[in-house]
């Protein structure tokens, strides 16, 4: 039969298995007598003294969200690297390695497995041949890496995070000692979407001009690489819980582009504590609305998450994988309905989204407006960060100019 084991921080948690029957395959996991609500590997999957044992007819929806996607998925077939391409032999090829917490070894397997080594943020920063870099990287890569998303990226550990962990190993427990995991993505611009990069940051500092959270990121000198911090990141070395809405919502990968926005601040408002629901539906209203001026059509299920330390202390996640689409794709439409009230796929008008914010994000007359407001201030400050960018990026002033362009555009329909 089948079997992974779990392991969080050096600590082994649970086992996950596969048994083939008639019927088809039943996913369980098990957790280990001494696994608390600290040691969780989903929020859907929480222990009990008299439950600790969860029996599945799918693959987990928690365990579908670090399958890989795209091109590396793609590579891993071609290379036949696995005989086997089906959701449980990919997490045990992929589960050392992942973008969460949760890794999953073979039984016996050592624990302590090393992540890729990148560039530090400096050497990103000043990197004037960033296509070049990615694919010396690449070559090297070991295709090992529980990472979605279609867009190239390589999960691993920033030399400089490396060197300040082997500094600080005498601080950390001998737990800790044997597993100091990745703690940057890096991601890369493509033929198809060229200067994505540049892209992505300037979207992720209109968030952040919004007032929302976002992880630390790091632009190459010719705009083709971006360096993105791991926001789960403890100071002792630890790491918090990290999951996916499409996970809590029961959808996977095939399915991120299902359901819709109100019923995604539902889901989410259900694991958050009681004090932290306001600002997530609010948070989450906001993000819709910058979204939307930034014409960003790939804000799916799979873009949106929480941290957590155990089941009582969640908390909304940075935004992250924040694009604007619109300028590669002209006739993109959002990754999501509005609602089940307005279930449609197209760029909602702003009556529609006034509605959503009273509905869902639990916000007054006035609020809304002001909140609008701040999201339209924070797409100008972007539009000034393009220029900047267009001026420092050569190749990139045209396309930079065109998403300026759009913007404008989009914020005068707005407020019309």
């Amino acid at each position: 039969m089948p079997t992974l084991t779990a392991w969080v921080d050096g600590r082994r948690v649970g086992e996950f298995t596969e048994q083939h029957q008639a019927e088809g395959s039943l996913f369980t996991f098990e957790y280990t007598p001494e696994a608390t609500s600290r040691d969780l590997v989903s929020l859907t999957l929480v222990p009990h003294p008299s439950v600790r044992r969860f029996e599945m007819r799918t693959f987990p929806p928690p365990f579908d969200m670090i399958l890989p996607e795209g091109e590396r998925r793609a590579r891993i077939e071609a290379a036949r690297k696995i005989l086997r391409t089906d959701p449980f032999s990919l997490l045990s090829y992929v589960g050392a390695n992942p973008v969460n917490r949760v890794r999953f070894l073979p039984p016996g397997a050592a624990s302590d497995t090393a992540p890729p080594e990148l560039p530090t943020p400096k050497e990103i920063a000043s990197c004037a041949e960033g296509q070049a870099l990615f694919r010396r990287l690449m070559q090297d890569l070991d295709l090992r890496q529980g990472i979605a998303g279609v867009q190239p990226k390589i999960l691993g550990a920033s030399r400089s995070a490396q060197a300040s962990s082997r500094e600080g190993t005498a601080k950390l427990s001998p737990e800790l000692r044997q597993y100091r995991g990745s703690t940057h993505i890096l991601k890369s611009s493509t033929r198809q979407f060229p200067f994505l990069a540049v892209n992505e940051c300037v979207c992720l500092q209109v968030f952040h001009a919004a007032g929302l959270g976002i992880p630390k990121a790091t632009l190459s000198a010719d705009g083709e690489l971006l360096l993105i911090e791991r926001f789960d990141l403890l100071p002792d070395g630890s790491h918090l819980g990290f999951e996916e809405a499409a996970a809590l919502m029961g959808e996977t990968s095939q399915s991120k582009y299902q359901r819709d926005y109100g019923s995604l601040i539902e889901s989410l408002s259900a694991f958050v504590q009681p004090e932290s629901e306001a600002a997530l539906r609010r948070e989450l209203t906001q993000a819709l609305i910058l979204n939307w001026l930034l014409g960003n059509g790939d804000a799916h299920l799979k873009n949106f998450g929480v941290l957590y330390l155990d089941d009582l202390d969640v908390r909304p996640a940075p935004f992250y994988d924040c694009v604007s689409t619109l300028p590669y794709l002209p006739d993109d439409v959002p990754a999501l309905a509005l609602s089940f009230e307005w279930y449609s796929k197209a760029w909602w008008p702003r009556g529609k989204v006034e509605e959503f914010a009273r509905t869902y994000g639990k916000l007054g007359d006035a609020e809304t407006a002001r909140l609008i407001e701040a999201c339209t201030d924070a797409v100008a400050k972007g539009i000034a960060l393009l220029r900047r960018y267009g001026r420092d990026i050569r190749r990139f002033a045209e396309l930079g100019r065109e998403i300026a362009k759009l913007w404008n555009g989009r914020i005068a329909a707005f407020r019309a």
